[in-house]
């Protein structure tokens, strides 16, 4: 005689109710194992806010340029700061943000993220199936992930000298030309620049007095790769942070000043961009700041 078992003492509805039990605690089970597969390795990220979403263009995009060929001061290194945070705290979904260095070519690109997109609502499947995005903290980490490259340029921006060569113009074509179609395609186009703007290249110097009196179209007439540097600017607003450091032209002379910022407004609107604007970085109050400056 086969022994009895517990299963053997249960009445026809206490064996359904054992058998719908253990399904469910099965399907909790296999539940539990997915979300804990799914889940990221300990990263409050996602691959739609790392990088900008495959066939489709940005909804806006900006470019910072940061010269590393100046001398900047601590004060102005603090204004370069609070201006890209701004910049990071007013992007939109699915805004491309890219900070590279004016210094040599081809440009070096520090960093080139497009922030966090959720593509509208997300449904009930994607919500179980994604239980650890939460988008204000994967916004927040999009945002950190520029610290460590800002923290890098802020030490550099403050250690540089003055340097001999200094290709602005070839710089910002190179830029906008390595971004590609996520730039020229992208929904709004912003360029902000934090340079003295003074160009330095074996074929064309700002530095000395007449130099930086000259305008755009007589430069671009004479010296080849400035009549041939055209950068995709059409319809981008341009913000110079323009850094007035001590020993250049425009920084003693108002004059000056002028005449060499209306060079590169016509520079810009020569190749489409609008709403071009100029904000003086003063180098600072202080007279140690200015003793510093050295040229390589």
């Amino acid at each position: 005689m086969r022994p009895r078992v517990w299963w053997d003492a249960l009445t026809p509805v206490e064996r359904l109710r054992v058998l719908v039990l253990g399904g469910g605690a099965g399907v909790l089970l296999l539940f539990v194992i997915f979300l804990v597969w799914a889940a990221p390795d300990g990263r409050l990220t996602s691959a739609e806010g790392a990088h900008c979403a495959q066939g489709r263009a940005p909804a806006a995009a900006v470019l910072i340029l940061l010269d590393y060929t100046d001398a900047l001061s601590p004060s102005q290194v603090r204004a370069v700061k609070q201006e890209v945070n701004r910049v990071l705290e007013d992007a939109r979904a699915s805004e491309l943000v890219s900070i590279a260095a004016i210094r040599n070519l081809p440009v070096e690109f520090k960093i080139s993220l497009c922030s966090p997109d959720p593509g509208g609502t997300p449904s009930v499947w994607h919500q179980l199936s994604h239980p650890y995005e939460n988008w204000i903290l994967i916004r927040a980490n999009w945002q950190q992930a520029f610290e460590v490259p800002m923290l890098a340029a802020e030490r550099q921006l403050t250690l540089n000298c003055v340097a001999p060569r200094s290709p602005i113009l070839q710089s910002i074509d190179d830029a906008t030309d390595q971004l590609g179609g996520a730039w020229r395609k992208a929904g709004q186009r912003r360029l902000v620049i934090f340079s003295d703007m003074m160009e330095n290249t074996d074929k064309f110097s700002h530095y000395g007095k007449q130099n930086v009196l000259q305008n755009y179209e007589s430069v671009a007439s004479r010296v080849d790769y400035v009549r041939r540097t055209h950068p995709a600017l059409r319809g981008a607003e341009v913000s110079v942070y323009y850094l007035l450091i001590p020993g250049d032209v425009p920084y003693q002379d108002g004059y000056s000043r002028e005449a060499h910022q209306r060079f590169w407004k016509d520079y810009f609107a020569q190749n489409g961009a609008n709403r071009i604007s100029f904000t003086d970085l003063a180098f600072g109050p202080s007279s140690r700041e200015v003793a510093n400056v050295r040229h390589c």
